[in-house]
C-alpha cells in the first residue's frame, strides 16, 4: 500500500484531497441503507414489527398513533387488539444489559486483536492508541459508505506515527480474520444443520454479496482485486503459519468475538419474548443468521453495510422456518444492540484514550478516495 501523503516525523499528516461531492455520497449512503430498512419492515409488516419491538407502546403513549378512531393522533387507530395487547408485554430489560456488556466485550475482543495485529508487524502504538483506532473507526464505518471505515482505520493509525504500508497490512490482517471467523462459524453451521440446509441457509446472503459486488466494481477490477488479495493472502498466510502459536491467539479472539455477538443476539431476542411475543429461534439458527449478515455485508453499499448485515440475517432466519415479522424483529432489535453498544464503547475509548490522534471525517473520505484510485491506476 502506498502512502497517501508524505509527512515529517511528529508533524500532522497532510491527507488526500477530500473528493467534491463527498456529502452527496455520504446522504446517498444512508438512503440506500435506510431504504433497504425501510423495506425490511415494509415487508415484515410495520404493525407486526412495532408491536413486537414495542415501539407501538411508545407511540400509543406519545399520542402520535391513536389506539382506537375516537383517539387523538395521526392516522387510523391501531387495527388488531392483538397488536396493542403484545406491544404491552414486559421486556427483560436486564438481559438487554447483558447482551449490551456481551457486546462491549465482543468489540474489546476485537480491540485486542488489533492491537496485536498492529505489534505483530512492529508498530509502536499502545493499547489505548490501537484500541481507539480499531473502536473509533468501527463506529466511523457505521457512517460512512463502501470500504471507507477500512480505510479510516489505516488513516487512523498513520496519524498515530505508523506507517503507511505497516497501517494497511494491519487493515488487510484484519479484514482477513473477518473473513476466517465467517467461513470458519459457516462450517460449523453446516455440521449443527447438515450441509444441504446450511447451503440454502446461505443462499440469499450470497446474492446480496454477489449483487454488492457487482455494482460496487468492474469486471476488470474484480480480477485485478482478486489476484492483488490472493497474493497479499498467500503472503500473510505463510507469515503466521510459521508462527502457529500466534495464529492461533489471533484466532481465538475470532472465535471469542463471534461467540459473544451470537450469546448477545440470542440474549435480545429472549429479552423481547413473552406471552404475547414470540421470538425464539434456536441457537444454530442465531447463529447461521450471524454469518448471513457478516456474508451480506462483506462488500458494503451503505454504511457499515447497513440494510445488508439485516437482509442477511432476516432472510437466514426465514429460510429456516421462521416467520418474517419474526425474523425481521429480531434481526432489527440485534441490530439496535449493535450500533448502542458500538457507541457505548466508541464513549469509553474516547475517555482512556483522549491523547491518540482521531483525523476529521473528511480526512477519511480524501484518503479513502485516493487509495481508491490508485487501485484503478496499479
Amino acid at each position: 500500500m502506498n502512502a497517501p501523503y508524505q509527512a515529517d516525523a511528529g508533524s500532522t499528516p497532510v491527507s488526500a484531497p477530500v473528493p467534491r461531492g463527498w456529502r452527496l455520497s455520504l446522504v446517498a449512503g444512508w438512503a440506500i441503507g435506510l431504504g433497504a430498512i425501510g423495506a425490511l419492515v415494509h415487508f415484515a409488516d410495520p404493525w407486526i414489527v412495532a408491536a413486537y419491538t414495542r415501539v407501538l407502546d411508545l407511540l400509543i403513549g406519545g399520542g402520535i398513533i391513536p389506539l382506537t378512531d375516537a383517539d387523538e393522533g395521526f392516522g387510523r387507530g391501531v387495527p388488531d387488539l392483538e397488536l396493542y395487547v403484545a406491544s404491552q408485554d414486559p421486556v427483560a430489560w436486564s438481559l438487554v444489559l447483558v447482551a449490551l456488556v456481551l457486546l462491549g466485550l465482543m468489540t474489546f475482543a476485537k480491540a485486542l486483536q488489533f492491537h496485536r495485529f498492529c505489534r505483530l508487524l512492529g508498530c509502536r502504538v499502545s493499547f489505548a492508541q490501537s484500541a481507539f483506532g480499531y473502536v473509533h473507526t468501527h463506529v466511523v464505518s457505521r457512517l460512512v459508505p463502501f470500504s471507507a471505515g477500512w480505510s479510516a482505520q489505516a488513516t487512523t493509525l498513520e496519524w498515530n506515527g505508523v506507517e503507511p504500508r505497516t497501517a494497511g497490512r494491519a487493515v488487510f490482517l484484519g479484514r482477513g480474520f473477518q473473513v476466517f471467523e465467517t467461513a470458519l462459524f459457516a462450517l460449523v453451521g453446516l455440521v449443527l444443520l447438515g450441509p444441504i440446509d446450511g447451503i440454502l441457509l446461505l443462499g440469499w446472503p450470497l446474492v446480496i454479496l454477489a449483487l454488492a459486488v457487482f455494482l460496487t466494481t468492474t469486471r476488470e477490477g474484480r480480477r485485478g482485486r482478486a489476484r492483488s488479495r490472493v497474493a497479499a493472502s498467500r503472503e500473510l498466510g505463510r507469515s503466521l503459519l510459521r508462527r502457529p502459536a500466534t495464529f492461533g491467539e489471533l484466532a481465538l479472539y475470532s472465535i471469542a468475538a463471534f461467540l459473544l455477538m451470537d450469546v448477545a443476539a440470542y440474549t435480545v431476542s429472549q429479552a423481547f419474548t413473552s406471552e404475547h411475543v414470540i421470538l425464539n429461534a434456536e441457537t444454530s439458527l442465531i447463529l447461521m443468521g450471524i454469518v448471513g449478515g457478516y456474508i451480506a455485508r462483506l462488500v458494503p453499499i451503505a454504511p457499515g453495510g447497513l440494510g445488508q448485515f439485516e437482509w442477511g440475517f432476516a432472510l437466514v432466519l426465514y429460510t429456516g422456518g421462521l416467520g418474517f415479522p419474526e425474523a425481521a424483529t429480531i434481526t432489527l432489535l440485534v441490530s439496535a444492540a449493535r450500533y448502542v453498544a458500538g457507541g457505548l464503547m466508541l464513549a469509553v475509548v474516547f475517555l482512556v484514550a483522549r491523547s491518540a490522534e482521531r483525523p476529521r471525517l473528511e480526512t477519511i473520505i480524501g484518503d479513502f478516495a485516493g487509495r481508491a484510485a490508485r487501485g484503478r491506476t496499479q
